[in-house]
């Protein structure tokens, strides 16, 4: 890996009502999306994040549990579980439509980890046939101290997914 600086990662919460909590990945103070040319908020084609928690209807969905779908995508960005996608690459899902197909068209990445940094790598738009728009902006690589990274997830997952 070529590396530039070492990135410094938040997980912030973006918007709060009685009924979702939503974050997004803060990269050296900079939002995510916004480095990425887009508006999570906003863009039905990427508002999907799966660290999101809101209640889900428990008559329609009454095997769902959003809090145990909240810790595995954590297990998935700490390297304790392979990532899996519906196009079924080694790709981790950042965001997606709002109606949860990969089908639709998603902003992902490749996940690399040694002793010392977490690598987040090819950062871009995918479909399922390699095409692109360039609209979503692409970033190469961001690398995190592996200690902040970690820790930044636990602290996550020990204050909303509890």
């Amino acid at each position: 890996m070529i590396k530039n600086a070492i990135n410094q990662l938040e997980i912030r919460v973006i918007e709060s009502t009685d009924k979702v909590v939503k974050f997004d990945f803060f990269i050296d103070n900079l939002e995510l999306d916004k480095m990425l040319n887009i508006d999570r908020l906003s863009d039905m084609r990427f508002c999907d994040f799966d660290l999101d928690i809101f209640k889900v209807d428990d008559q329609k969905f009454p095997n769902y549990n959003r809090l145990d779908s909240v810790k595995s995508t954590v297990d998935v960005f700490l390297g304790n579980t392979k990532p899996t996608n519906q196009f079924l690459t080694d790709r981790i899902v950042l965001y997606r439509c709002h109606c949860g197909c990969d089908y639709c068209g998603v902003i992902s990445f490749k996940i690399d980890f040694d002793q010392t940094y977490i690598y987040w790598s090819e950062i871009r738009f995918e479909l399922d046939d390699e095409s692109q728009t360039d609209e979503v902006k692409s970033i190469e690589t961001l690398w995190f101290d592996k200690i902040q990274y970690v820790e930044e997830f636990k602290n996550f997952r020990n204050r909303y997914c509890v």
